[in-house]
């Protein structure tokens, strides 16, 4: 059976993972919760950018509006959780489906739904995008059940290099504080 686009999401992941502050598209009510975006900087200034207007058939590409708690929810949600996806389709999900050889994203690869990122030993999964004075990036490792995730207000915020930190420094303490009985292992 069809239904719309925000009916759906709603009804199978929002709902099911109690994503109370994430919404398919722009609407008035956000109007004052969501930060102004900011341009890349002209002549050392940043200008704010026009206020968010509805994505509407664009809304399953650019417009999901969340939290960054909402955000890893819904990464947690991929490590080890059959809520939303079976363990087979995960598999199938995080299995390199194409990669980029030329341009400005060469060596970028992809699974389904999900950008598959090496840093050091370990494979993420997320996605990151920008989008109208915007960057944020959400990462998660499923294996260690950890997620992160970035959301910055200005279009050229290094959300990925900060992303890339973050996880070294996770990967640092792992490494260097291992004999510790208190240590979270990010590697399983």
């Amino acid at each position: 059976m069809c239904q719309p686009y925000a009916a759906f999401v709603q009804k199978e992941i929002l709902k099911p993972l109690q994503l109370q502050f994430t919404y398919t598209d722009y609407r008035a009510t956000l109007a004052g919760r969501i930060p102004t975006g900011y341009s890349v900087p002209y002549n050392q200034l940043r200008r704010p950018l026009e206020p968010r207007r509805p994505t509407q058939a664009l809304a399953a590409s650019v417009g999901v509006y969340a939290t960054t708690d909402d955000t890893c929810r819904f990464a947690a949600s991929q490590c080890g959780s059959t809520t939303l996806l079976s363990d087979r389709t995960k598999q199938l999900a995080y299995r390199t489906q194409a990669s980029i050889a030329t341009g400005l994203d060469s060596g970028v690869t992809f699974g389904l739904g999900f950008r598959v990122k090496r840093i050091g030993k370990t494979t993420l999964f997320g996605h990151d995008g920008h989008l109208g004075g915007h960057s944020s990036a959400t990462f998660f490792e499923p294996r260690a059940g950890l997620a992160v995730s970035i959301a910055a207000n200005a279009q050229d915020a290094p959300v990925m290099q900060m992303m890339h930190g973050i996880w070294g420094a996770l990967y640092w303490f792992d490494e260097n504080i291992a004999s510790s009985k208190d240590t979270l292992s990010v590697r399983a």
